[in-house]
């Protein structure tokens, strides 16, 4: 399975143009200098709707998983979310 966002970043002409801006209330919004540092107010953004959890793995197992999710061009967070959501519907009650 190839990861799409990997890909760009493998390929930088890909990776400059998804930095560019749509449009030009984008472009404005980028600019730092239209920014009004003055008001500026702190903010933590998390991500709606997602659980973040810990796996415990030895240094051997994240080797070989890493090895696993780069041939299958995939960040070990992503092939980690892939293999477990294959699983789980043979586990799952219904």
């Amino acid at each position: 399975m190839r990861n799409p966002k990997l890909d760009a970043m493998k390929n930088p002409e890909i990776n400059e143009r998804l930095r560019e801006p749509l449009d030009d209330e984008e472009r404005e919004l980028m600019n730092p200098e239209t920014w009004d540092w003055d008001s500026a107010q702190e903010a933590i953004v998390e991500p709606s709707g997602y659980s973040i959890t810990e796996v415990r793995l030895s240094y051997d197992e994240l080797a070989r998983i890493e090895r696993a999710a780069i041939a299958e061009g995939m960040t070990v967070n992503a092939y980690l979310r892939y293999a477990a959501l294959r699983c789980a519907p043979q586990h799952a009650s219904s």
